[in-house]
């Protein structure tokens, strides 16, 4: 006869509550998400993809993402991408529109 033996026991998980993005050339941050509100922003920031579309697996290695927190960032990022550019073929930077959102203003950015 087969008996199961059971015993009470709690688990703990890290649960991801929400999240940071920060400027990859300045360190500034950008926005900052709990529990699904937006409880920081500086509003407009930007979004750079950088890679190349060459025959071969190495292609999606190519790719790599930043975010810039100002136009000022855009350019310093821009003029290291044209003075190192090799094994990239592609600068794709776009603009996200946004809400400035402060600690003291709870608001969700459209």
């Amino acid at each position: 006869m087969e008996k199961e033996i059971k015993e009470k026991k709690t688990i703990t998980t890290d649960v991801i509550v929400g999240k940071e993005i920060y400027c990859d050339e300045c360190g500034r941050l950008i926005f900052r998400k709990k529990d699904r509100q937006i409880v920081y922003s500086i509003g407009d920031y930007w979004e750079l993809t950088t890679g190349h579309h060459d025959w071969g697996n190495d292609s999606i290695d190519s790719i790599k993402y930043f975010d810039l927190c100002s136009e000022e960032c855009c350019t310093i990022k821009f003029e290291d991408y044209i003075q190192h550019c090799h094994g990239t073929e592609y600068f794709e930077l776009e603009h996200e529109v946004g809400t400035k959102v402060n600690a003291d203003h709870k608001e969700w950015i459209l």
